[in-house]
């Protein structure tokens, strides 16, 4: 035996899904959905008060940036809106340098509204969704960072966890590309 995350890892190598496991027990599906519900509730009331408000979102925007971090959307504003938020106040003043290029897949909720109060993005809109490669392949073509960062709309990244992924991929020229540790609302 190992850590609590070896164990996961483990069981996830055993077929198990990471989330189907708390303190040892079974977690019910409808536990998880649960919290699901609740954490997207949450998002989509700091979604309305920031909509409802004269608030614009400054993301930090370098002109050299080491990281280019890429997200294409397609609705689920709420998401996207705690996935900048999270990139502004764990990057803001980070030594990391970054831009931040965001496509909208012709989406058809509160997301051309969002993206209307954001500063210091590169924001491309498409009228139709070119779904989720083909949108990676226009907005890198727009990226201009030494490193890429796919994010999902639905991942918030953590205080030091994109200096820690630049410093290894600088350090050793043979790594490619890096993974991050994923961790679940319920903190699985």
């Amino acid at each position: 035996h190992g850590t609590p995350y070896d164990d996961a890892v483990r069981r996830r190598l055993r077929g198990g899904s990471l989330a189907e496991v708390k303190d040892g027990q079974p977690v019910p599906a409808t536990d998880r959905a649960s919290l699901r519900d609740a954490v997207r509730t949450v998002m989509r009331s700091r979604l309305d008060a920031f909509l409802n408000s004269e608030a614009t979102l400054k993301l930090p925007s370098a002109s050299q940036p080491d990281v280019s971090i890429i997200l294409v959307l397609y609705n689920q504003a709420e998401m996207t809106y705690a996935c900048l938020a999270a990139i502004k106040e764990c990057l803001e003043n980070s030594a990391v340098r970054i831009e931040t290029i965001l496509l909208d897949n012709g989406s058809r909720d509160e997301t051309h509204a969002l993206l209307q109060r954001i500063e210091g993005a590169k924001i491309i809109r498409n009228g139709q969704n070119l779904h989720f490669l083909r949108g990676v392949n226009a907005a890198a073509a727009q990226a201009s960072g030494r490193h890429i960062l796919l994010l999902n709309n639905d991942a918030q990244i953590t205080q030091g966890s994109l200096e820690m992924a630049v410093q290894m991929l600088d350090a050793d020229p043979t790594i490619g590309a890096v993974g991050a540790r994923i961790i679940l609302p319920d903190g699985t």
